[in-house]
């Protein structure tokens, strides 16, 4: 009997302990973003001798070294509790442009059930921003406590993000032809952009 009331004693603490972490646990949930890797996109089948997975870091998406030439990658975005009821949305991205040839767009698009209609919310730039030869991080964003908000409805609507990696180090118009990796392999710039790292969408804060 001694032994069992010993156990008891020395497990009340525990389960305290238990109790009072897990309301942080919870706050987080309730505030988590919706995230996705750059990878793990799905590019668009026209694109795919031209595009890499997984480099220059792992995770991201970029590039293969063409002079010139377009990649289109679409993420669908999924309902997570810090991207729903919420009166404000920013879209951040991580990505890698390192001059005025070459440039990532972002763009945040709703696609309503009953209607069809297409409608972009939010872009991101890259070309709003300055270049630099490393990854950076910038966002846009609605405003939180200012009409008009931006607010995700999953009931009536799909979200997803269109991405465009573009490169035009030779100033001639593309192809009409499909690419062709023979003669994309004879042609190395020494470059290893555009690349989107990877994205994150999440209630914007109220700018006063």
């Amino acid at each position: 009997m001694s032994c069992t009331r010993i156990l008891l004693q020395l497990g009340m603490p525990v389960l305290l302990a238990v109790s009072v972490g897990a309301p942080p646990a919870q706050a987080q949930t309730d505030d988590a973003p919706w995230t996705s890797v750059g990878s793990a996109g799905t590019v668009a089948e026209s694109d795919l001798l031209i595009v890499q997975l997984g480099k220059p870091v792992p995770g991201a998406v970029s590039m293969r070294p063409v002079p010139h030439g377009t990649v289109h990658v679409r993420y669908n975005v999924v309902a997570v509790a810090g991207a729903v009821h919420t009166q404000g949305l920013s879209l951040f991205a991580r990505y890698l442009d390192r001059g005025p040839l070459e440039r990532v767009v972002l763009r945040l698009k709703e696609y309503n059930v009953t209607t069809g209609l297409t409608t972009t919310l939010l872009t991101l730039d890259s070309d709003s921003f300055a270049a630099d030869t490393v990854f950076q991080g910038q966002s846009v964003a609605t405003d939180g406590c200012n009409p008009p908000f931006a607010m995700l409805d999953f009931i009536d609507n799909a979200y997803f993000v269109d991405v465009e990696l573009s490169r035009f180090l030779l100033k001639v118009p593309p192809s009409p032809e499909p690419p062709n990796a023979a003669a994309f392999a004879l042609a190395e710039p020494a470059t290893l952009g555009p690349a989107l790292g990877l994205i994150k969408i999440e209630r914007a804060p109220c700018i006063n």
